[in-house]
Parts: structure tokens; sequence; C-alpha cells
């Protein structure tokens, strides 16, 4: 979320208008879930995707007519059977696709963008909304979440993130502003910087801390939000994981991980998962049984970390651990993966 705002409102103060254009609703398999995003300038695609495939190419060429226009549009894809003469994809489900016009240097969304900025960046709750007009250019507004359920009674006590209603007697589309879990990286080193990059791409917010400076290096942890030189033995002076956060334990040795772990476990942090051997599993959880853990509370403890993928050298452990927390955040959005019929469904 945090990219695509900081693009969008890139695009809107250089002054060029811009056509968003977003997912509203999905049904069965479809390439992407509501709230994907791209943004079409009049040279072409200039970031994001709503699916790739014909339904990307005809979401671009309807973005460059809402460009010409100066008008916005919501259309119906069916990527069904029936509908494989109009689109040419059979993924087994539907999408409808809203593509609004935002004109450069517009004061209304430039403001939103701004807000959602901020209130993201702070850890606030809130909403981005747009009404989905097809006869005016498009509307985009930011509300924190006390005014918007006051305004939208469709957003009270609501569950998802993304919420296509009606409201004042038109659509609208509205999409809650919730950083994905920080991911705390204890340990910096070779798997540690294999995995930074990954995590920045794949739009984690993440921090990696260090007890050496010389692997506390920012610039060897490109896209993190902080990276810190603390004691392994007082991570918690330094850091607060919360229960949407996740915890990766990846020190240079078995007592630097058992002082991390010990502290892990006195917080509601959602995932802790430690590099490590079955040896040295046995010999870490001994240890925090005599200081006290039950065997439930090692449970939380995932170890080794990352997906079975039979990977050696740091880049694909890395990859393994990147896959693992990606799984974990799907799960948490109520995504599951049928590998039967090999489909993303929700």
């Amino acid at each position: 979320m945090e990219k695509f705002l900081e693009a969008l409102r890139g695009l809107l103060a250089d002054g060029d208008g811009v056509a968003l254009a977003t997912v509203v609703a999905r049904s069965g398999s479809a390439p992407r879930d509501a709230g994907a995003r791209m943004l079409v300038g009049r040279s072409g695609r200039l970031w994001g995707t709503v699916g790739g495939g014909l339904v990307e190419h005809e979401a671009e060429l309807l973005a460059m007519e809402t460009l010409r226009s100066g008008t916005s549009a919501l259309r119906e894809f069916c990527l069904r059977a029936e509908g494989l003469e109009r689109i040419g994809m059979v993924c087994g489900g539907d999408v409808t696709l809203a593509v609004q016009y935002l004109p450069g240097g517009a004061a209304g969304p430039l403001a939103a963008t701004d807000a959602a900025l901020r209130c993201l960046r702070a850890g606030g709750d809130g909403w981005l909304v747009s009404r989905l007009s097809t006869a005016e250019a498009g509307d985009l507004s930011f509300l924190e979440k006390e005014a918007a359920e006051i305004r939208f009674s469709a957003l009270r006590q609501q569950a998802a993130d993304e919420v296509l209603f009606e409201a004042e007697g038109k659509p609208w589309f509205a999409q809650r502003l919730i950083r994905s879990g920080a991911v705390y990286l204890f340990g910096g080193g070779h798997v540690a910087r294999e995995l930074a990059p990954l995590l920045a791409r794949l739009d984690f917010c993440f921090m990696v801390l260090d007890d050496r400076a010389e692997f506390a290096v920012p610039a060897d942890f490109p896209g993190a939000k902080g990276v810190l030189c603390a004691d392994f033995g007082h991570i918690l002076d330094a850091v607060a994981p919360g229960s949407g956060d996740y915890a990766v334990v990846m020190t240079r040795g078995h007592l630097f991980d058992l002082e991390v772990q010990k502290q892990l476990l006195t917080t509601p942090v959602g995932y802790i998962g430690v590099m490590g051997s079955r040896k040295k599993k046995e010999f870490v959880f001994e240890r925090l049984r005599e200081a006290g853990f039950s065997d439930r509370a090692l449970s939380r403890i995932v170890t080794p970390v990352g997906l079975p993928l039979g990977g050696e050298t740091p880049a694909e452990i890395a990859l393994s651990v990147a896959a693992q927390l990606v799984q974990l955040r799907a799960e948490r959005k109520g995504r599951v993966w049928k590998r039967e019929e090999g489909e993303n469904m929700r």
C-alpha cells in the first residue's frame, strides 16, 4: 500500500493526469483479488498490475480512453468458459474493474494520498475511499476509521479489508490502510542480507537487529525501515513486536538465539521462526524448558524457519523464509492455496 501511495502521489505532483485501475470485486479464481491496483499514464502502464494477460491489456486500453475523455469507467470481465471468445481467458471467475481518471495536481487526490501516507507510517487505521462515478473524473479521499464509519454505515465493524458498496445513490470502493505485519530480523548475517531485498520486493516492512556494528549497516539492507545495533540480551529495549508481526531469528550462535527466543516468548508476536538444525532445536528447547517455558509456549516457535524447498545456500534459505512469510500473510487475509486445483482461492 505504501509503495502504491508513493507512486500515485509522485505522478499527481508531477502534474500529469493518471488513470488508476483497481480490482473492486472478484469471484472464483480470477488472477488478482480486490484491491489490486495499476497506474497508467499516457505512455502506458507506470506501476502495479491487475492480473496480467488480456485482462490487463484491456485495462490499459480502458485507462487510455479515460485519459483521453477525462471520465472514469466501471467494467466487468467474465473469465469463465462463456467469456472465452470475448476476453480469451478461462480462470473460472469474474473481475469488476474500476478505472478512474485523476487529474494531475488535483488537490483532493493529493491531499488523500498525503493523509493516507501519514496514517500508514504512524500505524493508524483508516480507509482510502473512491466514488466510482463513470461520468466524471475520479474521486479519491482518505478517512480515518471513526470518520469513515460515521459517513458510511457499510464500513462499521467491517472485517474485510476491501469493500464494494453503495451509498448516496452511487457505487463506492473502500480499501483499509493496513500495513502488513512488520518483520524483525534478529541477526544481520549472510541469510539476512539475502532476505532483505526479497522482503522489500514483497512489500514487507522490516527491521534488522544485530549486536555487532559491522553487521548493522543500513546500506547492506535495502528497504529496511530500521537497522539497529542492539544487545541480543535486551532486544525489548529496542523493539516491541506485536501480535501482527513476525520475528525471524538467525543470530550467529545457539546462546544468542536462546536469549532472543526467551524474550520473544514473553511478547504477543504472531510468528517466531528460528534458523537451525534439529540438534540446535533440541539444545535450545531444553534450555527454554529449564527457564520455565511450557511445551505449549514452545509450540509458538517454528524451526527450522521457512518452507521446505530443499535449498542450502543463503539465497535459497532466504527464499524459503520469504515464501513462508508470504504464506502466513495470505492466510491472515483469508486466502488459501488449493494445490489439487492449482489456484488461489478466497
